[in-house]
């Protein structure tokens, strides 16, 4: 593009660094923020095409949502001869695209995936705002396995597609997600059109006079959840399925919220060109997701008493579109069979296993639906005769019982009586002598040495950036509350060790909620930074209280709340950064613990 190559500097502070690709007409390219000091993403497209005010103004538009799934918007502008959108740094991380180059994901990572992305483009079109335009290179998954989502608006700009009505643009964007979800599955690309560098799925014709359709992906790969091959065969091959991206969130749901790893499903039919039809069953010993039970011979049926069916698991789910239901063991779509690894499903196993677990405990010495004979197990306890107590026995046991309860009875009550008084009987505290008195509490100390803390519960966390743009790194800031101290929440990278003087501090606010007190706080430093503890009924520093500081703080780091210091935020504020290993600097918090 002309005006843009290595070296050159943008709105006086994006110095172009190399280029990443092209695609929609526009190109990216990867540049280094000389202001703030970190890496961000250039989409650029030349000044005078035509669609520049539209990609300018979709931009603009998309930065307003807040959501840390989709890739943030940073700056728009215009630099002599191109027009540029300044998205946050995406480089370190992985493409949809090649994440299924060797044919495919495990089913509850498609889940996962496409379960967010709907979640995320469900959240931008309350906003108004649509992707319409949705390829396997807009979905990428990070090192840490975030799922990221670039494009929404500025990709229908970029592809010159115009704003179709409300419910339109939700259908269009549905689709897309499913056709994410069968690229997940399979390997291959289901629309037409480009598919990122995806193969483009096979094409079958299921009846005389019906335009052909691709193929399900259980027909494609082994291993297929039985919804999503569900939702996948309404969508693309009867045109029916979610309308908008919220309606196939709730159908998928629920779904991991780590990475599940796992080797790619086996595929059993490729990509040939139109008109072939995929055949034969997948291959089920090539993968690790579906298990198939052995079945022993039918009981008779009277032997089965009636009982409420047991709730499916969910990869035996099967999911009900607009247009038409899918039976937990019916076949789904006009000619087309399901191979033998998504039709074993999981109410026939639970039907083979019934018998082993609903008439009660096996009998001793009898055989079990398996054919293993019980073993005797004899009395159910030590000294405990196996037979029933006699009514002589009973009444012996019932005495003992209320002997016991008349015992304690008396203990409780004598203990009561005695409270507040000078005694050595031990309730749970320090018992005191005569003429000593309690010590008093020290000022600002958050409990006696007596008084237990517990964890309270924290609801959220955001990055903290009054200074700034008001987000940093928020993506990353629940990992202060993973429980895993190994988990951090990093803020972006600055050039000095004071923000390049360019702000005080910046750092992370967790929400406890209402009505809470908390009495200490305890944190986990991995690199060692100056930072000081906030907490107030917002999350601004103005009206916070300051519970403590430290000046190289690193490790463990414990500060009580003092007495009257209340409110529904804790702020962790960073004001001075340790330098990482990439010459750059960083504020790190492992974990954030509040006590009350």
């Amino acid at each position: 593009m002309e005006g843009l190559r290595p070296g050159v500097t943008l709105g006086g502070r994006y110095t172009v660094v190399a280029a990443l690709g092209a695609g929609r007409g526009a190109e990216r390219w990867s540049a280094e923020d000389t202001v703030l000091g970190r890496a961000v993403t250039l989409l650029c497209l030349p000044a005078r095409d035509p669609r520049r005010d539209a990609l300018l103004d979709a931009a603009r538009r998309a930065a307003g949502v807040d959501s840390p799934v989709l890739v943030r918007v940073l700056d728009v502008g215009v630099e002599g001869s191109v027009a540029y959108v300044v998205e946050e740094d995406t480089s370190a991380a992985t493409p949809l695209t090649d994440l299924v180059a060797a044919g495919g994901l495990p089913g509850d990572e498609v889940r996962r995936i496409s379960g967010t992305v709907a979640t995320a483009l469900d959240a931008a079109g309350q906003r108004g705002l649509h992707h319409l335009d949705l390829t396997p290179g807009d979905v990428l998954r990070t090192a840490e396995g975030d799922v990221r989502l670039r494009g929404v608006a500025t990709a229908a700009a970029c592809a010159d597609i115009e704003d179709p009505a409300s419910d339109a643009a939700g259908r269009r964007d549905a689709v897309g997600v499913v056709a994410l979800t069968y690229a997940g599955l399979t390997g291959l690309w289901p629309l037409p059109g480009d598919g990122g560098g995806l193969a483009p799925a096979p094409r079958i014709a299921p009846a005389e006079g019906v335009g052909a359709v691709v193929p399900a992906p259980s027909e494609l790969a082994a291993g297929v959840p039985r919804d999503l091959d569900a939702l996948c065969r309404l969508t693309l091959q009867h045109d029916a399925g979610p309308t908008t991206p919220g309606d196939f969130a709730r159908q998928v749901a629920p779904w991991a919220t780590r990475p599940v790893l796992g080797r790619p499903s086996a595929a059993t039919a490729t990509a040939a060109g139109a008109g072939q039809v995929a055949t034969g069953p997948p291959d089920t010993a090539a993968t690790d997701v579906t298990t198939v039970l052995p079945v022993p011979a039918a009981a008779p049926a009277a032997a089965v008493p009636a009982r409420a069916p047991l709730k499916e698991a969910p990869a035996a789910r099967a999911s009900a579109g607009a247009g038409g239901a899918v039976g937990a063991g019916a076949a789904v779509g006009a000619g087309a069979a399901v191979g033998a690894g998504a039709a074993v499903g999981y109410a026939s196993a639970e039907s083979a296993l019934a018998p082993a677990f609903l008439g009660g405990p096996p009998a001793p010495g009898s055989v079990d639906t398996f054919g293993t004979e019980q073993p005797d197990l004899g009395p159910p306890a030590p000294l405990v005769d196996a037979e029933p107590l006699t009514r002589a026995q009973s009444r012996v046991a019932l005495g003992i019982v209320a002997a016991f309860l008349a015992i304690a009875l008396a203990v409780g009550v004598y203990g009561i009586s005695r409270i507040g008084s000078q005694t050595n009987l031990d309730f749970g505290g320090v018992p005191t002598t005569a003429g000593s008195a309690s010590p008093s509490p020290t000022r600002g100390a958050s409990a006696s040495p007596t008084e237990k803390l517990t964890a309270l519960a924290i609801i959220g966390a955001d990055g903290f950036d009054p200074q700034g743009d008001d987000r940093e790194n928020d993506a990353r800031a629940p990992r202060v509350f993973d429980g895993d101290p190994g988990t951090a929440w990093t803020s972006e990278r600055y050039n000095s060790a004071t923000f390049g003087g360019l702000k005080e501090g910046t750092g992370v606010a967790v929400d406890i909620g209402p009505n809470v007190t908390a009495r200490e706080v305890r944190l986990q430093v991995p690199v060692r930074a100056d930072l000081s503890v906030y907490i107030g009924p917002d999350k601004e520093l103005g009206s916070a209280t300051k519970i403590g500081s430290k000046a190289g703080a690193e490790g463990t780091v414990r500060l009580p709340v003092p007495k009257g210091a209340k409110g529904q935020y804790v702020i962790v504020w960073f004001t001075e950064l340790s330098r990482d290993d990439d010459g750059k600097y960083r504020a790190h918090l492992g974990e954030i613990t509040v006590l009350g």
